[in-house]
């Protein structure tokens, strides 16, 4: 069985793998068509190191560099290098090439246009903002695997709000089954308390997922409380899209209670 949330990818200025190289191109005209498998749907089948995904192809990633593209895939720097779809159907050897001989390989997919794969808008407010996937040790995942069990404990005992979730300062849980707290799988979120992002993130057998979404409702959620009865939906959401991603498992957003 899968795992669980979101990936970390530090922002910072990336370095694009052959960028000056690709020229002008369509994603639907792109010769690497007869070059990755695909779903029935049409998606790139993708093994990110023993992990099977398949990669929307956006019409809108058409026209974008892979700095901004709404699917990417994140390889261990220094430098930091980054590929898009774009990038993995012009030049699929030199891609396959790449991902083989990483440590390590984050995806990334960012909402997209308005009838585009990923789109989560409710109430005209962007809900989750991306969902990822990444191979291999996550030493940032395993950090707070260790948050998430503390403030786990010490729920054990506390009451839960009429949504089911239990605030330990800029974490929350939610346990699945509240009347055996002790035996039952959680879900933990973490927030930035100030700015109002929130976050998932699951990893187990080197395999982490993970997704960021906006904790408070709001457009612009600076300084905004965390609304916590938007977290199930966002988490509903996520694991849809996750599942779509994952070909070969589901993705569980949960711990267990010995994890």
């Amino acid at each position: 069985m899968f795992l669980s949330p979101i990936l970390a990818v530090p922002i910072q200025l990336l370095t694009l793998l052959a960028l000056s190289s690709l020229g002008p191109w369509s994603l639907r005209s792109a010769s690497a068509d007869e070059s990755w498998a695909k779903t029935p749907e049409g998606r790139l089948i993708v093994d990110l190191k023993r992990t099977r995904v398949g990669l929307p192809v956006l019409a809108a990633d058409a026209s974008r560099s892979a700095m901004v593209s709404s699917v990417q895939l994140y390889f261990p720097g220094p430098p930091l290098d980054i590929l898009s779809v774009k990038d993995l159907m012009t030049k699929p050897e030199e891609s396959r090439r790449h991902i083989a001989e990483s440590k390590y390989v984050s995806l990334v997919v960012s909402g997209g246009q308005k009838d585009d794969w990923f789109y989560d808008l409710v109430d005209g407010v962007v809900r989750v903002g991306s969902v990822g996937l990444q191979s291999g040790v996550d030493a940032n995942c395993d950090s707070w695997k260790h948050t998430y069990r503390d403030s786990r404990n010490k729920s054990l005992d506390s009451s839960a709000d009429r949504y089911g979730w239990i605030s330990q300062g800029a974490v929350f849980i939610k346990f699945l089954d509240n009347s055996k707290r002790n035996e039952s799988r959680y879900r933990a979120v973490n927030c930035d308390l100030f700015f109002g992002g929130c976050r998932m993130t699951v990893c187990r057998n080197n395999l982490t997922a993970s997704f960021n979404f906006n904790g408070t409702g709001k457009r612009g959620g600076f300084r905004q409380p965390i609304d916590v009865s938007i977290f199930d939906g966002a988490i509903r959401f996520a694991t849809e899209k996750l599942d779509e991603l994952l070909l070969d498992q589901k993705a569980d957003l949960t711990y267990g209670p010995d994890e």
